[in-house]
């Protein structure tokens, strides 16, 4: 249970708990419910038909505005209108169809200031074009793929500080230019069972109340 991401989508003090599509992790699901329940949260179950994958498969805009939720791996797009019907927010779809990038937020991070740190070619064209509307060109902060195999999108951002896994001298250039302290972290041995530093860490509160975050207590170990 290292990639606490997945445990559920919280906001407000209510959590829409992940139904995993595969039998292998559907069984963190009670102990994932456990939790919330104990520490105070609202929790909402989707059925178990409407495989919903947590904070892996959906990402609130920075100032919460907005609900990106990404399908077609892990998560359906049915999961989106329990979303919607939660908290009662915009929630845009988008479509993943390259396997290497399975969750959302392997490819996919909204950023500090209304920047946007991503993949294109994780996406359908109309998912592209849903994004390309959103955020301005001088705000979108494209990736490479040598650097998107390296999970650069799988990324934690506080305020102007973004921790991340090892990236190249042009990524991490580019994100210093546009205000951003950025922090790498050797995570290899986490990219081998197919996450980095977003999967570990699962936001509990508004980022601009408390910056909460669930983390998993596993060391990092190159």
């Amino acid at each position: 249970m290292v990639f606490t991401a997945n445990a559920g989508l919280v906001r407000k003090g209510v959590v829409a708990l992940s139904r995993f599509l595969h039998p292998e992790r559907q069984g963190e699901e009670p102990h994932f419910r456990k939790w919330f329940d104990e520490s105070g949260f609202a929790v909402r179950e989707l059925p178990r038909a409407v495989p919903f994958e947590g904070e892996g498969d959906a990402l609130f805009e920075a100032d919460n505005s907005r609900l990106w939720a990404g399908y077609g791996m892990r998560s359906r797009v049915s999961s989106h209108p329990y979303l919607q019907e939660t908290w009662g927010v915009e929630v845009i779809s988008l479509r993943l169809i390259d396997p290497r990038f399975y969750h959302l937020d392997t490819c996919f991070c909204p950023l500090f200031g209304g920047y946007l740190l991503y993949y294109p070619e994780a996406f359908d064209a109309a998912s592209q074009a849903k994004i390309e509307y959103r955020y301005p060109r001088e705000k979108r902060i494209v990736v490479s793929l040598q650097d998107a195999l390296r999970f650069a999108c799988n990324a934690i951002n506080v305020g102007r500080t973004i921790l991340l896994n090892e990236v190249s001298a042009q990524l991490a250039g580019r994100l210093e230019a546009e205000g951003f302290d950025v922090i790498q972290l050797p995570l290899t041995e986490f990219l081998k069972a197919g996450g980095a530093a977003k999967c570990l860490v699962l936001r509990l509160s508004e980022m601009e109340a408390t910056h909460g975050f669930a983390v998993s207590r596993q060391p990092a170990v190159a």
